[in-house]
């Protein structure tokens, strides 16, 4: 019989440092191809909601300009007055998407679907917390204790936002090295690659 194995994605893991510190930045991250399904205009809603306790915040949501979203994402902002608080810096590519990682409080990607989530690798890779939607395989932030794993609604998207702002710096810390920790052990490329190797190995043998 056929059997079939699902490997994880790696990522590259070796130089990439995790923060230093965790002392409250007030930076939410949203990082992604601006389409619907990542749901950007969903952390617009949920920071609509919020924006009395997001007072002096700032929520960068970065990504490659689909120039029709891009543009209702904009409107969105100035609907809710938002200006001062979201900023679409478009496409972060190297060291700044990393240094933004790291600089980030968490990172939120309110997605309907992923079969990974690279991005959510790569937060966690960097010590911070994350905020995802369970369209994405994630539900081990919950089991790690190292981010929120909510439906796809912005009511559970803005609570999961307050349970973070309500966290201490030593509570943030422990957050992001366990998410760390998960991701090292689990999806680092020499991880998956001998994983794939002791698979093929297996059926070689038979």
């Amino acid at each position: 019989s056929d059997l079939i194995y699902v490997i994880p994605n790696g990522i590259i893991t070796d130089g990439i440092e995790c923060k230093k510190s965790w002392k409250q930045t007030k930076y939410i991250f949203f990082l992604a191809l601006l389409r619907p399904n990542k749901g950007a205009h969903l952390l617009i809603e949920a920071v609509a909601k919020l924006k009395a306790s997001l007072k002096g915040w700032k929520i960068v949501i970065a990504g490659k300009d689909n120039e029709h979203y891009a543009s209702f994402l904009k409107k969105l902002i100035i609907q809710y007055q938002l200006e001062d608080m979201i900023s679409l810096p478009g496409a972060l590519y190297g060291e700044d998407k990393w240094n933004m990682y790291r600089k980030a409080d968490f990172f939120v990607l309110p997605t309907l679907n992923e079969n990974f989530g690279i991005v959510i690798a790569e937060a966690l890779l960097c010590g911070t917390p994350v905020i995802t939607c369970k369209g994405a395989p994630w539900k081990e932030l919950i089991d790690e204790k190292c981010g929120w794993w909510v439906d796809r609604d912005v009511n559970e998207i803005a609570n999961a936002i307050i349970e973070c702002l309500k966290l201490d710096e030593n509570e943030l810390e422990h957050m992001g090295r366990r998410g760390r920790i998960y991701v090292e052990n689990n999806f680092s490329s020499d991880i998956v690659a001998s994983k794939m190797l002791g698979i093929y190995e297996k059926y070689s043998k038979k």
